[in-house]
């Protein structure tokens, strides 16, 4: 489901074109995620389209690649750089697609893929200031504003940026369904305690044991699935570090419990209000629907 940012919006309608342009642009190849289409994401997480781009049109003899009749180049565009990838620089306008006619079953029938005046000088200038900084990229903890650095010497227009501040704190008792099928409890928490003890207060609703790993997961304000982790995994930020609070999940939002990377139990955990006149000690279940599974289920013969 999308949902229009409103904050982000209203900051929209304040840039001219040039900026809407480079805020789109950089949003694509520095942060556009492809788990956001059902897609796996490259390894650490990081985008890779503007590399995939970059290499891509490397292969360009004269600036131009023939589609039609080359049986092998025709399948690599599924993969490399991607149909989504190829669509969006088209639409950038740094190429033009040349399509062909349509068949039934076929898919995108594309004939021949030219580079664009544009498309040449801007990924020169990307290729030139970022292609050996990407790590330096997505460790900077600023989302926008890249791009505008590198291409404000030749866009005059381009004075402003997007920009998405970070989800404040969230005070208050939060009110989550917790969801395993049918089975469901309501519980209570604040928004200063840690998801570890969301996590305890979710075991606990169905009588699990406390003897396995798990994960917090939920996607972010630019649709991208980040995971908070119990504490003994190797990989950050911890269950205890995070507060409840600090989840920038919307009213409705669901976030995804994953206990015991065994048998996978997966609850669904959907923050259904928050209210700051309610006070619990540490975590309440305050409504209960259906029964718990048995966590365990043994062979007689075994």
């Amino acid at each position: 489901m999308l949902v229009v940012d409103e904050e982000v919006y209203k900051q929209w309608l304040t840039l001219n074109p040039t900026e809407r342009y480079n805020s789109l642009l950089e949003t694509w190849l520095l942060r556009g995620d492809v788990s956001i289409l059902g897609e796996c994401s490259r390894l650490w997480g990081l985008p890779d389209n503007l590399e995939h781009i970059l290499s891509f049109i490397g292969r360009f003899p004269d600036n131009s690649l023939q589609i039609a009749g080359n049986r092998d180049a025709e399948e690599s565009l599924r993969y490399f750089p991607g149909v989504h990838n190829l669509g969006l620089l088209d639409l950038f306008g740094l190429i033009a697609v040349r399509t062909g006619s349509s068949e039934l079953g076929k898919g995108w029938p594309i004939e021949r893929i030219d580079l664009t005046p544009i498309g040449s000088a801007l990924l020169a200038v990307l290729y030139s200031e970022l292609f050996n900084d990407f790590f330096s990229i997505y460790a900077d903890e600023k989302i926008f504003g890249i791009l505008e650095q590198k291409l404000q010497p030749y866009f005059p227009e381009l004075k402003h940026t997007l920009t998405v501040p970070k989800a404040p704190f969230r005070d208050g008792t939060h009110i989550f369904k917790v969801s395993l099928g049918s089975v469901w409890r309501h519980i209570a928490i604040q928004g200063k305690r840690p998801l570890d003890v969301l996590a305890s207060a979710i075991l606990n609703s169905v009588d699990f044991d406390h003897d396995h790993l798990y994960t917090f997961s939920y996607r972010n304000r630019l649709g991208v699935t980040e995971n908070v982790y119990h504490d003994y995994m190797e990989e950050t930020p911890f269950t205890s570090e995070v507060r409840v609070g600090e989840v920038p999940l919307r009213i409705g939002q669901t976030m995804t419990f994953l206990f015991d990377f065994g048998d996978n139990w997966e609850f669904d955990v959907v923050l259904e209000a928050v209210d700051s006149n309610r006070v619990v000690q540490v975590a309440e279940v305050i409504e209960t629907h259906g029964d718990p599974p048995e966590q365990y289920s043994y062979d007689d013969d075994w």
